[in-house]
């Protein structure tokens, strides 16, 4: 029952995000993270796939979306769903859902921005966008790419506009400009973030940064409440008259 409760509150912080696409195909293996400092763990086997470890023991499993491949960091617990490359001996496919004889559902191509998969009863179609407009798995359908969550930056053909500019997929401080087709990094000032909306740098809370590469952070550990502390009362002295008095 606890188990369901936690996968539950992934899926539900998922819908929100958009980070999570379906993990009920994963099982975290018993005892996975048992000594293991909290945070996010590759699942074994499956580079779409992550494992996340709270603090007082639980366990989730979770896949990022549109085929981006989950990367350890450099410390323990760390990691971040990026784009797959060919160090990462997974395959990439269009698309790594089934489609089933029941199923209707869509997602964006793996690696691309503008085209996505539609699955209607079993059957799949490879569909594409209008012009300079990107898919966006939040709401399941083409948008201008400041409004899609496009994880990947990739410069539209034939910008119409002076400089395109990319949020960048794991750092809020970051983005990108385009130049000749190249997707060009930059950085705004310390303490601001890529306003993908408006097209400038400005603080965290005019932002708005909803980052679209990081893996989903799962349940949030609870605490323990400590039982109350009781006391019992001590006994009022009492004294017995003296009969000789």
């Amino acid at each position: 029952m606890l188990r369901c409760a936690i996968l539950i509150a992934v899926a539900l912080v998922a819908i929100q995000v958009s980070l999570v696409y379906s993990q009920a195909d994963l099982v975290v293996p018993e005892g996975f993270c048992v000594d293991l400092t909290p945070g996010w763990y590759p699942f074994p086997g499956d580079c779409n796939g992550f494992i996340y470890c709270a603090e007082d023991g639980r366990e989730a499993a979770g896949r990022c979306v549109d085929g981006l491949h989950f990367r350890p960091g450099a410390n323990p617990g760390e990691g971040v769903c990026t784009y797959p490359t060919e160090d990462d001996d997974c395959g990439v496919s269009e698309t790594e859902r089934e489609c089933g004889a029941t199923d209707f559902w869509e997602e964006r191509v793996t690696q691309t921005c503008n085209r996505y998969v539609r699955c209607v009863n079993g059957v799949t179609e490879t569909r594409e966008c209008d012009s300079n407009l990107h898919w966006d798995s939040v709401t399941q359908q083409c948008r201008t790419p400041a409004l899609a969550d496009c994880p990947y930056p990739i410069c539209t053909e034939n910008y119409e506009g002076d400089l395109e500019h990319l949020p960048h997929p794991t750092d809020c401080n970051l983005y990108f400009i385009c130049v000749n087709m190249t997707p060009i990094e930059r950085a705004c000032g310390p303490g601001f973030h890529w306003d993908r909306i408006n097209q400038y740098c400005t603080d965290p809370d005019s932002a708005g940064c909803i980052l679209t590469g990081n893996p989903d952070p799962g349940p949030e550990p609870t605490e323990t409440p400590a039982p109350e502390e009781t006391t019992t009362p001590e006994p009022e002295e009492t004294t017995t008259p003296d009969p000789e008095a």
